[in-house]
């Protein structure tokens, strides 16, 4: 984690070494950037730089916790405040990452530069940076979404429903890892959730009432 002199830093301050550090990160693989040119980016001398941060990689994982924090904070807004029945809500979920990762070229690049380098350099990153194959984008309030309108859907118990949680997070989770590899595809992806979301929503048989 960064130290205390760099969280005190006026925030243009902090964001313009964050945004070199980001430059640097999308530009190359982690194992690549280098140190010295996030600070002639950023226009620090290099002495300043082990006074906000211990090293490459302290810098990377608090890069990519920004990251993550920022769409767990997007999904969970979704959550709190639902437009539509549940399926709507994990559609509105993957449409609030598809924008985040859309709008974000860059940031999208350095993120998987990043995860990529410390998975391999370091293992797996910790709870809060987990890559978009773990459960960053999922560790949403049991209670809220415990709280959603089920009275549209045919659940009869607490079991049931997290049964189709399960299946529907497992559903967006591989929708988000396509597009965050290929965000260029993300209307595609959309398309391929949708399709999945109906089938469950409205279900495969014609005839509804029938039991396997």
């Amino acid at each position: 984690m960064p130290t205390s002199t760099f969280l005190n830093l006026p925030e243009d301050k902090r964001e313009s070494i964050l945004s070199a550090a980001r430059k640097e990160f999308s530009n190359v693989p982690y194992a690549d950037a280098s140190i010295n040119k996030i600070i002639k980016y950023a226009d620090i001398p290099r002495g300043s730089f082990y006074m906000y941060f211990e090293d490459k990689k302290d810098l990377a994982t608090f890069l990519m916790n920004g990251y993550m924090c920022h769409i767990r904070k997007s999904a969970e807004h979704a959550v709190s405040n639902p437009r539509g029945d549940i399926f709507d809500v994990f559609l509105q979920i993957y449409d609030n990452t598809a924008k985040f990762l859309s709008k974000t070229a860059d940031n999208t690049a350095a993120l998987k530069n990043i995860i990529i380098g410390l998975h391999s350099e370091f293992g797996p990153p910790g709870p809060l940076g987990k890559p978009p194959h773990g459960k960053f984008l999922f560790e949403l309030d049991s209670e809220k979404i415990k709280s959603l309108n089920r009275d549209s859907l045919n659940v009869k118990s607490d079991a049931e429903f997290s049964c189709l949680l399960e299946i529907l997070s497992s559903m967006l989770k591989t929708a988000v890892i396509m597009t965050f590899k290929n965000v260029s595809d993300a209307k595609k992806y959309r398309k391929q959730l949708l399709i999945k979301l109906n089938l469950i929503k409205h279900g495969a048989l014609k005839n509804n009432e029938d039991n396997l």
